[in-house]
């Protein structure tokens, strides 16, 4: 079983099973160092299995604006073009591809002729130069911010060891049901939420820690 413990939080979080923790802490100046913490990654949490200790920094990612997710970033399309390669190219890609710098080679022969240029290039594309040349990325759906969110959190968990995403206010854009549905996708990534922020939404695991620092479940 893998654990996560904060300080000064009394309480043990079970992860990977698609658990959703909120986290409501009502004093501002503990709530601050706790988000430099988290953006840190310092010695305030211990992430355990089996009680063996595990190097937090590495199973952990921490969303500061859910609003701003940035799923086509430089390093998630560089890992979206060899996940293709790797997981789905095979001899009849490899065979079109060739078709193509075929093509190509013929298309920029003409060129060089009827210009009265001497013209020179690449003439082998292969894969992730031609997914560059086209701008190949994740589709975003921006009218729908559970189904971009669960895109990104696939992403982070396809990029590393990821069983813990934290999030700031991320239930003030879901409803009930949306919830419910975000539950049922982390479990099938192994994946666990704990969010900070006074959500009205009735989560199952909410913590609250008061202005004395004192805790509340």
């Amino acid at each position: 079983m893998m654990t996560l413990k904060i300080k000064n939080v009394d309480y043990e979080f079970v992860i990977g099973n698609g658990e959703i923790y909120n986290i409501q802490i009502l004093n501002p100046s503990y709530l601050y160092k706790f988000i430099l913490s988290l953006k840190h990654l310092d010695e305030d949490f211990m992430f355990l299995y089996e009680k063996n200790l595990l190097d937090f920094s590495k199973h952990i990612v921490f969303i500061e604006d859910v609003l701003n997710l940035q799923i086509n970033n430089k390093k998630q399309i560089t890992n979206l073009y060899s996940q293709i390669e790797k997981e789905n190219i095979n001899d009849d890609y490899r065979q079109k591809l060739a078709e193509i710098n075929e093509l190509v080679g013929q298309l920029m022969l003409d060129l060089s002729i009827n210009s009265n240029i001497k013209l020179q290039y690449d003439n082998v594309l292969d894969f992730k130069t031609l997914f560059s040349s086209i701008d190949l990325e994740y589709y975003e759906n921006e009218d729908n911010f559970l189904e971009s969110f669960l895109t990104y959190t696939k992403i982070v968990k396809e990029l590393g060891k990821i069983n813990v995403i934290f999030t700031l206010n991320l239930f003030d854009y879901l409803n009930k049901q949306e919830i419910e549905k975000l539950k049922t996708e982390l479990s099938f990534l192994h994946l666990s939420i704990i969010n900070l922020g006074n959500s009205k939404q009735n989560i199952d695991k909410n913590i609250i820690i008061d202005e004395d620092l004192c805790q509340l479940t």
